[in-house]
């Protein structure tokens, strides 16, 4: 156990890099599956002594909708029927080459963390030539064992980021180059690591609580960025093998105990709101983008952690109430994620890959943000090759790419499914109402043909396609930068986006179970266009799920197989 002074505050903010802990002990793991919801895992971190490891196994992965999950052991005895655990090692205390070979002939397939957060603490010199030593220990033994084992490694915390207001932390990508250094001065090779593993956290103590996980997405990026300029690891995947929320609170107080030692005191209101929404937004994040980036796998801390030692009482994120009881607000939005990825879209509908066609499109122009996932096999439509994805519909036109006119579609049918949210009080029908000619605003003064910009920074859009004089629409300007970016839309708003067939509206919904959000919504021939100020930044604008809407109104529409 860590000893923790005010001073040496680097040591105090580790995220749980404990020491390995035991626990009494297996078939085979099930194969790596390529659906949404194996990539989810937890970390169970309490057991109940009235249930024993296993069952409490059970029951935290029943709870939580799961299949996977990890410890901080490689036993390899105490994993429910059906589950998959993934197997933890020390770097800093090597486990015995006899438990090493018997873990892995038990458990041939398994995935081996390979240490835990080796950057911290930090200002250690030998601490990348230590793991280096450690790697090629557990390489050469588990491999021999089990040649189908996998090593995940070196598990950093954060990558480009380390710690704000606590100096001292290594940065992981610094530390990773000095570990790979210091791996091919032993062996002359590349560290052989079949996944790249990292893990994440906000750890920013001057502005609490710490939900901020867009700075992690963005070291997401960077890390798939490094890999993919390094030959040997262009093709690995990347494991998130730690997403914590380390303190939930408002405040926090520093109170000297009677042996001399600090404790972190909770202060204020415990925002559990606010980490379940910031669980909710990394969540989707990790979803849209991890054919993108190839992240393979997140494992969530915890289920019931205890509190890190330099804390009085634990102050981050739990999933479940006790260490095999009821799930919390963030363990509900657990819960609703591996629910839904069990399906991609309404009414059971499974997860599907990208058409040819569509594939290189889709990654040239960040489909996991412009399109969402894929919620069916490619199929025909007025005799285009097309698939359907959460936020449109991409058609084959003789080889050039054009999104389909979905809500043209959806308010011509006057489909009475919600606009802009989950729960909503407009529907495409209302929207059909909104779209009719008499609703268009006429031409500014002063206009004469194509897009007209106001002085706020909106346009005026005439609908017509060639943009001649006509009554029409002002879009916003936030909308309209967003519809300008070429990155998104290559062939040019009118032909990816279309005419705006309504004014933007501003609408009370319910969106992934959270709400009342005010929102800003407007219809276009072939998206709708949100935005949600409660969304991070940079994520404010965004296409509405209207190939979902779709589905619903018109399931004979998309197939399923």
């Amino acid at each position: 156990m860590r000893r923790w002074h005010v001073w040496t505050l680097t040591v105090v903010l580790a995220l749980g890099a404990l020491l390995a802990l035991s626990a009494p002990g297996g078939a085979a793991p099930q194969p790596q599956s390529a659906t949404q919801l194996d990539r989810y895992g937890v970390w169970i971190t309490a057991s109940d002594p009235a249930l024993g490891p296993q069952e409490t196994a059970r029951r935290v992965l029943e709870q939580l909708g799961l299949r996977w999950f990890a410890t901080f052991d490689a036993d390899p005895d105490q994993v429910p029927p059906g589950a998959n655990k993934v197997l933890s090692v020390s770097t800093r205390q090597l486990l015995g080459e006899e438990a090493l070979r018997s873990a892995a002939q038990k458990r041939p397939g398994s995935y081996w963390l390979i240490g835990r957060e080796p950057n911290v603490p930090g200002n250690d010199p030998q601490a990348a030539a230590q793991y280096a030593e450690a790697l090629r220990y557990y390489h050469r033994v588990i491999k021999e064992a089990d040649p189908t084992a996998k090593l995940v490694g070196p598990n950093t915390l954060n990558w480009s980021e380390t710690c704000r207001a606590c100096p001292g932390f290594d940065q992981g990508r610094a530390w990773a180059d000095a570990f790979r250094a210091a791996y091919q001065r032993l062996t002359g090779e590349e560290p052989p690591l079949d996944v790249w593993g990292i893990q994440v956290a906000d750890l920013n103590w001057e502005q609490l609580p710490m939900v901020n996980w867009g700075r992690l997405a963005d070291q997401l990026v960077e890390l798939r960025g490094y890999l993919d300029e390094i030959p040997q690891f262009q093709d690995k995947p990347i494991w998130v093998t730690e997403f914590a929320i380390v303190w939930g609170y408002e405040r926090i107080d520093w109170v000297q105990a009677e042996d001399g030692t600090w404790r972190a005191q909770p202060s204020g209101q415990y925002r559990a709101d606010l980490i379940a929404e910031a669980l909710q937004g990394f969540l989707g994040w990790l979803e849209s983008n991890a054919d993108r980036l190839r992240i393979d796998r997140w494992l969530l801390y915890g289920s019931y952690p205890p509190p890190d030692p330099f804390m009085a009482e634990y102050a981050g994120m739990r999933l479940l109430s006790t260490p095999a009881g009821e799930a919390t607000p963030p363990g509900s939005v657990v819960r609703e994620a591996t629910t839904r990825s069990r399906t991609a879209g309404p009414g059971g509908r499974p997860v599907f890959a990208i058409a040819p066609p569509f594939r290189a499109y889709y990654v040239g122009h960040d489909g996991a943000r412009v399109l969402g996932r894929p919620i069916s096999p490619p199929t025909v439509f007025n005799g285009l090759t097309v698939q359907y994805f959460e936020k449109g519909r991409l058609e084959d036109h003789a080889g050039a790419l054009q999104y389909g006119l979905l809500v043209d579609e959806l308010q011509q049918a006057r489909a009475e499914v919600p606009f802009g949210g989950d729960i909503s009080p407009v529907t495409y029908a209302a929207v059909a109402r909104l779209a009719e000619e008499s609703q268009r605003l006429p031409p500014p003064a002063g206009y004469t043909e194509g897009v007209f910009p106001l002085r706020d920074g909106s346009v005026f859009i005439p609908f017509d396609p060639n943009l001649q004089a006509a009554p029409g629409h002002i879009v916003p300007a936030r909308f309209w930068e967003f519809m300008n970016n070429s990155d998104y839309f290559p062939g040019g708003w009118l032909h990816d986006i279309g005419l705006p067939i309504t004014n933007a509206l501003t609408l009370d919904v319910i969106k992934h179970g959270q709400g009342p959000r005010t929102v800003q919504v407007q219809a276009f021939q072939r998206t709708v266009l949100t935005y949600d100020p409660q969304n991070p930044e940079g994520w404010q604008v965004e296409r509405a799920n209207v190939g979902t809407d779709y589905a619903r109104a018109f399931p004979d529409r998309v197939p399923q197989q």
